[in-house]
């Protein structure tokens, strides 16, 4: 057994039998404990670390004691500090685990968008109208290389035919390359090679550049409107794309997992 020293504190109400009496530390193989003496009497209340020792003493005892009271301050600031420690601790862990929590759910936003945007099919690029005359010719250029094209013309007070440009025109004409659509002089396209029908509305999904020819106009205000949406050129399925995605599917579990493990841990 440990050496044992004891030392008068002060006085107050015992906790246990709610009489006065001195408030005594004994320290018994390096722990310090706390109890109630009442003349022969003893009342064990518990070890110092676990003891509200600042509410149980009323009166301090006089300056010979200074030396234990300062002990007592001494241990006091000891168990706060490592108190301290330890919630601090807990807390940097506990922001590090919604950090790495924050940090998944924002990984699977974007996940989700790229996803979104493998296998989404349409984007509208283009809508024009165009007041026409007889012998006019529209190319159709599509924005995007080795897209898939749905191009849908309607001639409102005429008929056109359309045809492939790489068949139909002479030579490219410069003002035409890098627009959408242009309208180009007559001179520059084989008429000869057109489709022999007319029409007034088709629908043509293409990834190459067209020419519209219009062939009759009835009046003045004959108009041609020519609509262009884009699609994915080769369309990604919903599992190609979580396939493709994958990796980043495992970290963003990764990181959630961790990081609710370690806000358990943190707030036990």
């Amino acid at each position: 057994m440990g050496c044992m020293s004891s030392r008068v504190v002060g006085k107050g109400k015992c906790p246990k039998c709610g009489r006065v009496g001195s408030v005594v530390l004994k320290e018994i193989s390096g722990r310090v404990y706390v109890y109630f003496k009442h003349g022969r009497d003893w009342c064990y209340v518990g070890p110092l670390d676990r003891v509200n020792l600042s509410g149980l003493v009323v009166e301090l005892s006089a300056s010979p004691y200074h030396g234990i009271t300062t002990k007592l301050g001494l241990a006091i600031k000891d168990l706060v500090y490592r108190l301290r420690r330890k919630l601090l601790r807990y807390v940097l862990i506990e922001i590090l685990a919604i950090i790495l929590i924050v940090m998944g759910i924002a990984l699977t936003a974007s996940i989700a968008l790229a996803v979104l945007g493998m296998s989404g099919s349409l984007v509208m690029e283009s809508s024009e109208e165009y007041l026409v005359r007889q012998g006019d010719v529209i190319i159709i250029n599509p924005k995007s290389n080795n897209k898939l094209s749905t191009v849908e013309i309607r001639c409102q007070g005429c008929s056109f035919r359309v045809g492939d440009k790489k068949v139909l025109v002479k030579e490219p004409s410069p003002n035409c390359l890098l627009v959408t659509l242009c309208r180009l002089n007559k001179t520059y396209v084989n008429t000869d090679l057109f489709p022999s029908s007319s029409t007034t509305h088709t629908v043509v999904k293409t990834k190459e550049s067209l020419v519209v020819l219009i062939e009759s106009v009835k009046g003045n205000n004959s108009r041609v409107e020519i609509r262009m949406t884009t699609h994915s050129s080769d369309e990604v399925d919903l599992i190609t794309s979580i396939t493709v995605l994958l990796p980043g599917f495992l970290i963003v579990g990764l990181l959630v997992w961790v990081g609710v493990r370690l806000l358990r841990w943190a707030r036990r």
